[in-house]
């Protein structure tokens, strides 16, 4: 679960520092527009999601052993399609859609970590948990703008800085990916149990 949360923690950071800098040169825009929409669409989904998917998440518990993983899993697979997109597209209108249905992927993962970690670890051991899981994740954060960086300016003479930002932030969908299978592996082999903690 913490590997998984590093994962889509270095994917978040790359759209949090890289994003403003990929509008502003890709398709042109002020620096203060540029800043606006490379996080408004992201974080108006992701609230919209968190509304929903906070239901739905205690519904999949109930419903099916492990369920509260699957639903991440999901979520985690499905946005890895949008990241490519995200870094292929030419369009502005096609790169907003993307970005609505990336935020909807990640505020689905999002808002199931410490419900999907609570499963996992007894009741006494939650505080050191979450702390564990929030440090490592922000460590590994800060890898992706820097990975991204060292690619955009370092990364070979084929194609522009641009270029290369455009298939690095495409090419973070491994960890997005990466983080998914990384879940399905807690995943029993023995789908008995009804629960994580039966």
């Amino acid at each position: 679960l913490t590997l998984a949360f590093v994962g889509a923690h270095f994917v978040s950071a790359i759209f949090l520092i890289w994003m403003p800098l990929f509008f502003y040169e890709k398709f042109h825009m002020s620096l203060a527009r540029a800043g606006f929409s490379s996080v408004i669409f992201i974080q108006i989904a992701g609230a919209l999601s968190a509304l929903c998917n906070g239901w739905l998440g205690d519904w999949m518990a109930r419903t099916f052993s492990h369920g509260r993983v699957l639903l991440q899993a999901g979520y985690l697979l499905f946005g890895a399609g949008m990241i490519i997109f995200i870094g292929q597209t030419n369009t502005m209108t096609t790169l907003i859609v993307a970005m609505m249905v990336f935020g909807f992927c990640k505020g689905g993962y999002d808002i199931g970590v410490f419900a999907t970690l609570f499963d996992y670890v007894h009741p006494t051991m939650r505080g050191s948990a979450s702390g564990m899981i929030l440090s490592l994740g922000w460590l590994g954060g800060a890898l992706g703008p820097a990975l991204v960086g060292l690619i955009a300016t370092y990364g070979g003479a084929s194609g522009t800085a641009l270029h290369r930002m455009s298939m690095t932030i495409s090419a973070s969908a491994l960890a997005y990916l990466l983080a998914a299978l990384l879940l399905l592996s807690i995943l029993p082999k023995n789908k008995k149990n009804r629960s994580p903690s039966s």
